[in-house]
């Protein structure tokens, strides 16, 4: 299977991996907020592409150069890697 896409134009596949991890560090901040985070997110949403990612996650409050952000989505990646491996047996 060959899929040009990915193989021919450098660096295009790293907003696939940029977005795993930005919605995994949003699910994060969801299960530390709750309910209160449901307005923000549909905010950024709405905001779509009409501007930098950085400026809009900032209306929100969620500095993108705070690392502690990036943990929590990292956190969940290795969360479900454990579980996977204890599954695998």
């Amino acid at each position: 299977l060959y899929i040009p896409h990915i193989v021919q134009w450098s660096f295009y596949v790293y907003a696939y991996a940029f977005g795993e991890l930005l919605v995994l560090s949003l699910y994060a901040r969801y299960k530390e907020e709750g309910e209160s985070f449901i307005p923000k997110y549909f905010q950024l949403l709405a905001a779509g592409g009409s501007r930098k990612p950085q400026d809009i996650l900032g209306d929100l409050g969620i500095d993108v150069t705070d690392k502690a952000f990036w943990q929590g989505g990292c956190d969940l990646i290795r969360r479900n890697l454990e579980r996977a491996l204890s599954l695998a047996g």
